[in-house]
């Protein structure tokens, strides 16, 4: 976008302070400092409840409501705030704090209604005329927005939004005044060749990329909402360079997903862009704060991203977009079901659908329900033939340590994908192999693995699974050291692949070095049980009989499973006996996890 990087964030940033994010007064102590006092010892003092005291106090509001803010729960918080409000309905700045809450919360109309009572009392208020002037436009009342909107007084955020959302209110009466649009930003220039979609003709396409690309404000989903314009318009050398240039993007971060497959169908037939285009001022609206929202949440502004976000949603309830960007929001502020009801709610045509199914599924199989995820998976399998659904099928096995049904999995989806495993879908490969190699069958768990290798011969954590499979069974030594070591100079700082690579000097009994790369290891994950385990084996062998002990004593200090636990005390109070070797594997290894395509 063409304007400073830090001016605008911190402009939109300050919406985070407006919803009570800050004190904003001058005391040293804040409220949260209060509350951690409370941990210290405190005088007990017995006192008599007198029958009438009220429990419901602005002070007691206060607190509750800024400790739910401050835990992300924002209907809680509104709540709170609320009644805080009918404690002392004259105070502005509570009505203020409110209205930005209330739509942090989703609750628009709420906030709308709080909008109209600040302005009542202050008329310039910025945030105030900007919700009105939003609803406004939802409603279709495009004059009576403009007027609103040209009420905001200057500043960062009504300085940047007023002309886009201007320009958008007029645009079903009065031709846009493209030229000033375009030459005032690159969010600017993207929604100018919006609207000239909109309005049904692009002449001239090149003016509004080169800006774009200028200000710096091509993100990839700007560069697919451009491109489907060219599309439409019959720009389509542009629109190809564009689709080109998404999917090497993509092919990039090695993922398989459903929008580089949408984007795969349009550059093949790109009359299938047709469907895509913002049909109403309200549809270009959203999508203007659904694109500040993007940014925000992209710098961990996510007090700020979400109310753009929710203002997006009030304008184009049905916006995909925006509702995966709240649900990815929703997840990482604690409210996994929140996030789960929001990508069932994807419909079965938009791009996102398909991941957003698995992401559901995957959040299911975090709070523990596995097998509603699994039925879900299905399901997604059943409607939409996803292979991926499959796979991750298969995943969620593995994680819960149900291998053979892995397995089943992992064999359904490569049945699906014609008997050949490409190298598109490796990472089926390597899951299974773990899972082969976990049920103990090493030939099949081999044969994967290595097939895998074929596909990703620099992937350090399948370079260190092989390996350390090698080295567990005591097979391959040298093949498995030439793997680890190769893993280890590609990941120096992995204390996994580390503890792996003295893992295999210990198999091949060079045991000064096994110490030396445990040792490091340990430094770098201090407190895992294999490898504290590990680290007290090498010592032990190499005569530091003491500190083999006090390694062993750490590890067992970490074990959860009463079987290891056994199995220390006995090297902890009899030392190693060579035929009676405790061999672990480290169940933390991060080579456990494929990358998810």
């Amino acid at each position: 976008m063409n304007l400073n990087r830090k001016t605008f964030l911190l402009t939109f940033s300050a919406i985070a302070l407006l919803s009570g994010c800050d004190d904003g007064g001058t005391s040293t102590t804040s409220w949260l400092d209060w509350i951690k006092k409370k941990d210290e010892p405190q005088q007990i003092v017995e006192f008599t409840v007198p029958s009438s005291y009220v429990r419901e106090t602005q002070s007691g509001n206060y607190l509750a409501g800024r400790y739910a803010q401050y835990r992300q729960d924002w209907i809680k918080a509104n709540e709170y705030l609320d009644k805080l409000i009918r404690m002392d309905p004259t105070n502005i700045e509570l009505q203020q704090r409110a209205m930005v809450l209330a739509m942090q919360a989703g609750d628009a109309n709420r906030a709308i209604m709080l909008a109209r009572r600040v302005l009542d009392a202050d008329d310039k208020n910025l945030l105030a005329l900007l919700f009105i002037g939003v609803d406004q436009i939802a409603r279709q009342e495009y004059s009576q927005a403009v007027r609103t909107l040209e009420k905001m007084p200057d500043n960062g955020i009504a300085d940047f939004m007023r002309p886009i959302l201007i320009a958008w209110a007029e645009a079903p009466e009065k031709k846009p005044e493209d030229e000033v649009l375009v030459a005032s930003g690159a969010l600017h220039a993207y929604h100018a060749l919006l609207i000239a979609d909109y309005k049904g003709k692009v002449t001239d396409p090149e003016k509004y990329f080169v800006n774009v690309l200028a200000g710096g404000g091509a993100d990839i989903h700007i560069l697919e909402m451009m491109a489907d314009v060219y599309a439409r318009q019959g720009h389509k050398e542009l629109a190809k360079r564009i689709y080109d240039t998404l999917l090497a993007q993509y092919a990039e971060s090695e993922t398989v997903s459903s929008r580089s497959e949408a984007i795969q169908a349009k550059l093949e037939n790109m009359d299938t862009a047709k469907t895509e285009r913002i049909q109403t001022p309200s549809q270009g609206a959203a999508e203007a704060f659904y694109n500040i929202a993007r940014t925000l949440y992209q710098d961990s502004s996510d007090d700020s991203a979400l109310v753009f976000t929710r203002i997006s949603q009030h304008l184009d309830p049905q916006k995909d977009d925006t509702k995966l960007l709240i649900a990815r929001m929703m997840n990482e502020s604690g409210h996994p079901d929140d996030a789960i009801a929001l990508y069932k709610s994807i419909r079965p045509d938009s791009a996102g659908y398909l991941e957003s199914q698995r992401s559901a599924a995957e959040l299911l199989e975090k709070e523990g329900k596995i097998d509603e995820a699994i039925s879900y998976l299905e399901e997604t399998y059943r409607v939409n033939k996803d292979v991926n659904a499959l796979i991750q099928i298969g995943d969620v096995y593995r994680r819960a340590e149900r291998h053979l049904d892995a397995i089943t999995a992992y064999d359904r989806a490569e049945a699906d994908l014609g008997g050949k495993v490409s190298s598109t879908h490796w990472n089926l490969l390597y899951a299974r192999g773990m899972s082969y190699e976990r049920s103990g069958n090493f030939k099949r768990a081999e044969d994967d693995l290595t097939t895998a290798m074929e596909f990703k011969p620099d992937h350090p954590y399948l370079l260190n699974y092989l390996g350390y499979s090698w080295a567990d069974q005591g097979k391959k030594l040298d093949q498995a050291l030439a793997l680890i070591t190769k893993a280890a100079n590609l990941m120096p700082e992995d204390g996994y692949i580390i503890d792996s690579l003295g893992w295999v000097y210990y198999k091949m009994g060079q045991y000064d070095e096994a110490a030396k790369e445990l040792e490091k290891a340990v430094e770098l994950v201090p407190y895992d049980q294999t490898i504290n385990e590990h680290l007290g084996d090498a010592y032990w062998q190499v005569g530091r009989k003491n500190e083999a002990r006090f390694q062993w004593q750490r590890a067992m200090n970490a074990a959860k499973d009463e079987k290891a636990k056994s199995a220390l005390e006995i090297k902890i109070s009899e030392g190693l006996k060579e035929q009676k070797i405790t061999v672990m594997e480290a169940k933390t290894v991060k080579g456990d996890e494929p990358v998810k395509q």
